[in-house]
């Protein structure tokens, strides 16, 4: 007997064969979800992004395969700006007695130092100019070879200076209140003091940092002893923290790096008066400064020019070190003495964010000591090009001798010396 001819596969049969190969290709996607804790793997989660930025794409439709995207080009780091600024250096400034005398004006009874730094103000100009000055002015005190006039200032100011180093051995010998009133006067005078502070709150890295010529530069300044006096005065106030000293540097160097300084120039007063050279200790200190990130450090103290070279500094980056400027102004007489210098450069910074020290030069400079009415009056000049009008052949043979001087110390330096 011959069967019925096969129908084939009813349609009710096909229906729930396909439905179950759907419920098994879900389960197949929904596992792995499950295995991992609820969450999605990786490639879900990138197939997601992908639907997310490509536009038209629902992100229902994310677990499938994502459309080829067409090939863009990887965004590139906008260019960095050059920037750059100037910086002049010069030494000690320290206004003492004939200095302070010859400055009076009895008939008036007025200071005036206005002309004592005129004859250089054309070299000293630059957007950061730098001294040490080793006097306190506060108003109605005493003067003395600590306290001067606030006329000083003016005179700084009026020679091209603009920031003053006052982180010197005796500057708390008049306690807190002395440096209030000197930082105070000073900014009156339109320059900004380092490196000295009256209050807790002043000494914070962060205040050290600001924008000169399109560059963040830390300015910072550290101070190797303190006088006796001054110790004895801090820590009658409770306040033996206020003074940067070098002990510090390294980590107060790092900590401006840390708050974004590009360039970070440190001031600092160190060595013993009249010497020549570094010393061993001053020698640790500069390296430890230039490993935690200084560009340039700038001496003051000796009052003595002495030799200039490179550090190996942080990062491959090496340290202009001047380990002392000398003294631009003072009433000692040695050769010495007299011989002073500035020192000028620019620091720049590339389009790589590198900065470098650049146009290193230095200038001789001579304090001019003449007599004019029965008085002493002084002059600091350059020690280059022609004697000023006045000069008898005694100066100007100490001003040869000063500029030789110079000449001698820093020959091998990295500095050289600027056109006459």
């Amino acid at each position: 007997m011959r069967g019925r001819p096969s129908r084939g596969i009813a349609p009710g049969t096909l229906m729930m064969l396909l439905v179950t190969a759907l419920v098994i290709g879900g389960f197949a996607v929904v596992l792995p979800t499950l295995s991992a804790g609820g969450r999605p793997s990786t490639a879900q989660v990138d197939a997601r992004m992908d639907a997310r930025l490509q536009p038209g794409r629902a992100e229902g439709l994310a677990l499938s395969a994502p459309a080829t995207a067409p090939p863009t080009a990887a965004p590139t780091a906008a260019p960095r700006r050059e920037a750059a600024f100037t910086l002049t250096a010069g030494g000690t400034v320290a206004v003492e007695k004939n200095v302070r005398q010859s400055g009076y004006f009895s008939s008036a009874k007025k200071y005036d130092f206005d002309e004592i730094l005129s004859l250089l103000r054309g070299e000293m100009e630059a957007d950061l100019t730098l001294v040490s000055l080793e006097n306190l002015t506060i108003p109605g005190a005493k003067v003395s070879e600590l306290v001067v006039p606030v006329e000083v200032l003016r005179m700084l100011s009026l020679g091209g200076v603009n920031t003053v180093a006052l982180g010197f051995g005796r500057a708390w010998e008049q306690g807190t209140a002395g440096v209030a009133a000197t930082r105070s006067a000073a900014q009156s005078a339109g320059l900004r003091v380092i490196g000295a502070f009256a209050e807790e709150t002043e000494t914070e890295t962060a205040l050290s940092i600001r924008e000169i010529g399109g560059i963040r530069v830390a300015l910072l300044h550290f101070t190797q002893t303190l006088s006796s006096r001054s110790k004895s005065s801090l820590k009658k106030e409770g306040k033996p923290s206020l003074l940067p000293l070098t002990d510090d540097a390294p980590e107060r160097i790092a900590q401006a790096r840390q708050l974004g300084a590009q360039a970070v120039i440190v001031s600092v007063h160190w060595g013993s008066e009249g010497k020549t050279a570094p010393t061993a200790a001053q020698r640790r200190i500069a390296q430890e400064m230039a490993e935690a990130g200084a560009d340039v450090i700038l001496g003051s103290g000796a009052r003595r020019v002495q030799p200039a070279e490179w550090l190996p500094g942080a990062e491959g980056r090496n340290t202009l070190c001047l380990w002392d400027l000398g003294c631009l102004l003072s009433d000692a007489r040695g050769d010495g003495a007299v011989a002073g210098m500035l020192a000028r450069m620019t620091l720049r910074l590339d389009g790589t964010g590198a900065l470098r020290v650049e146009n290193l030069r230095y200038l001789p400079t001579y304090q001019w000591r003449f007599s004019l009415d029965g008085a002493a009056n002084y002059r600091v000049i350059s020690a280059l090009g022609d004697a000023p009008d006045g000069m008898d052949s005694t100066q100007q043979k100490s001003r040869t001798k000063a500029r030789e001087r110079v000449e001698k110390i820093l020959k091998d330096g990295p500095l050289a010396e600027a056109d006459e």
